[in-house]
């Protein structure tokens, strides 16, 4: 049950992003903070994690230590992972400060979505 709220809430935020933010590209260029996560790591697996950015900001997402890629604002991503027991981190680029650590598991097959938050400061 408490994934289909997540899926659900993924969704109503999504919509909300598009409705507020309207479709802006933009890769968040300049890392601010001492964020500069180089070259995408590349990763594969057997599992996919779906990920949705900030509505106004670029987050740069690490698995397992790793740099992965960065997700533009309020863009989704995917990755295919490997299951298993993994650390999932985002460090907001824009800004290099608010940043989140996790660890998630994942099976085999199955697909992971996660929504990043920001805590008001």
């Amino acid at each position: 049950m408490k994934m289909v709220w997540r899926v659900i809430t993924v969704l109503l935020l999504s919509l909300c992003s598009l409705t507020i933010c309207g479709c802006e590209g933009g890769s968040g260029g300049d890392s601010k903070g001492g964020d500069n996560p180089g070259t995408e790591t590349p990763i594969s697996g057997d599992a996919k994690m779906m990920v949705n950015g900030f509505p106004l900001w670029t987050a740069n997402v690490y698995f397992d230590g790793k740099f992965i890629g960065s997700i533009p604002k309020g863009e989704w991503r995917t990755w295919s992972v490997p299951s298993g027991t993994h650390t999932f981190k985002y460090i907001i680029a824009d800004s290099g400060v608010e940043s989140k650590e996790e660890t998630i598991s994942i099976a085999s097959g199955q697909t992971f979505m996660m929504l990043l938050s920001a805590s008001q400061k």
